[in-house]
């Protein structure tokens, strides 16, 4: 398998022109992103998924010329913090990162839940207290990570971390760690790396936490609001044209409602999305 090193793809295939919003010294804005399939991800060498292609269709709608690179999530987090003219994204946002960034979308989210396997009779999850009795994974500095914290879960002892996205999906399907974290979205991925599919998971508790303001290109605070608005005004567009559905129905399957019809947590396997027209 190729090295997750760095890659650079420009939004979309064909020439994009200058643009009335020009970016900072005429040169492309620098987006950066991890592999978090289905919103994006590598697939035959080439960056695809559900939130590349709203962003990339942003730009040139906006006609603004953008460079991706596909990083691990820290450095990806780090260059948009630090670096002028540059984003982040599928980035989740909430009230500590607000001023962090400047900020267009929503992108594409669902809510998020924890999972156990169905073999695991033994879990019994009745609210965010019991999540301190069982052990989950996620990326080292996902949001999650702060989310965590705040449900008083320790790292090394109820969660642990790893490097990239979704990469403790090994450790669970081997009983190594109780819980998983994910979407109705992001699930089947998830799942189908280790051989799983949401038929073999059984939703425990759905995270309702009111400080995650949903996915989002995060740009440097620096970002020209000539730029930010360009883009947000891109996005608006394509949220009430129908684009938002059309590229999500690219990537997503609807599921078996055998697998989800009889659940109290339906919207941790039905495929769902939070994005509707107007939404920001």
């Amino acid at each position: 398998m190729m090295q997750m090193a760095r890659y650079i793809v420009t939004a979309m295939t064909g020439v994009l022109f200058a643009s009335q919003a020009a970016n900072a010294h005429n040169t492309p804005l620098q987006l950066f992103t991890e592999s978090f399939p289905p919103y994006n991800f590598l697939q035959e060498e080439q960056l695809t998924g559900i939130n590349y292609e709203i962003v990339a269709t942003a730009c040139e709608l906006a006609e603004i010329e953008c460079d991706f690179n596909l990083v691990h999530w820290n450095r990806a987090y780090t260059a948009a913090l630090s670096q002028e003219n540059t984003g982040v994204f599928t980035t989740a946002r909430y009230p500590k990162r607000e001023a962090l960034f400047r900020w267009a979308g929503p992108l594409v989210f669902s809510n998020a839940c924890f999972y156990r396997l169905k073999s695991r009779t033994d879990i019994i999850v009745n609210g965010e207290q019991d999540l301190l009795n069982y052990t989950v994974g996620i990326a080292r500095g996902d949001i999650y990570q702060d989310v965590l914290n705040d449900l008083g879960m320790t790292e090394g002892e109820e969660y642990l971390t790893f490097s990239n996205k979704h990469e403790d999906s090994e450790m669970f399907a081997h009983n190594k760690l109780d819980l998983m974290i994910g979407s109705s979205l992001t699930l089947a991925y998830q799942l189908k790396r280790v051989g799983l599919t949401p038929a073999d998971v059984v939703p425990v508790l759905e995270l309702n936490d009111d400080a995650l303001g949903g996915n989002h290109l995060a740009l440097h605070k620096s970002t020209d609001l000539t730029i930010v608005n360009a883009l947000q005004s891109a996005m608006d567009r394509m949220l009430q044209d129908n684009t938002y559905a059309e590229i999500v129905a690219r990537y997503v399957t609807p599921p078996d409602a055998s697998v989800w019809a009889d659940s109290p947590l339906k919207r941790c396997l039905n495929g769902s999305t939070n994005i509707t027209p107007g939404t920001n």
